[in-house]
């Protein structure tokens, strides 16, 4: 591989822009792709700044409570309220298929069960939020698959 290849897998935004460098690589070489060459799927966990200009079939955005979204550090100013709006718009549009959205009513906060609000930006998604205690239900796991082979 030479250091512009290297550096284009380094820098590529999904794992199909991966797989096209390593073809590429490989047609160069005159040999066939190994199957071991194939990226297995995974999971990416990243900050809401790491996903600028990146996407995902799916994004979760855990953790919408005011007191984390914006935070009491933002509150005082309104420029970095507006700043934390932008940057929760980044992190939902960076989904292709489906972006999962959830907040704790309550939270352990120095060994006590806290009440938390729900984050001032959720009144504006116009997404439906339901109380649940385990996650997605089959038939909502079946849509998102479904919208994921659509891509």
């Amino acid at each position: 591989m030479t250091i512009e290849e290297l550096r284009d897998w380094l820098w590529a935004d999904t794992d199909e822009q991966q797989m096209s460098v390593l073809q590429a690589v490989y047609t160069r070489l005159n040999q066939p792709m190994p199957t071991t060459a194939v990226l297995p799927p995974r999971v990416r966990i990243m900050s809401m700044h790491g996903a600028k200009g990146l996407s995902a079939r799916v994004v979760f955005i855990p953790g919408l409570e005011d007191h984390i979204f914006p935070g009491p550090w933002r509150q005082p100013y309104p420029g970095l309220v507006l700043e934390a709006a932008r940057l929760l718009y980044v992190s939902i549009t960076r989904a292709r298929a489906a972006c999962i959205v959830s907040y704790s009513d309550y939270r352990l906060v120095q060994g006590r069960r806290t009440r938390m609000p729900a984050s001032r930006f959720c009144t504006s998604l116009n997404g439906p939020f339901v109380n649940r205690t385990a996650g997605l239900r089959p038939p909502e796991v079946a849509q998102v698959l479904s919208d994921i082979a659509n891509l």
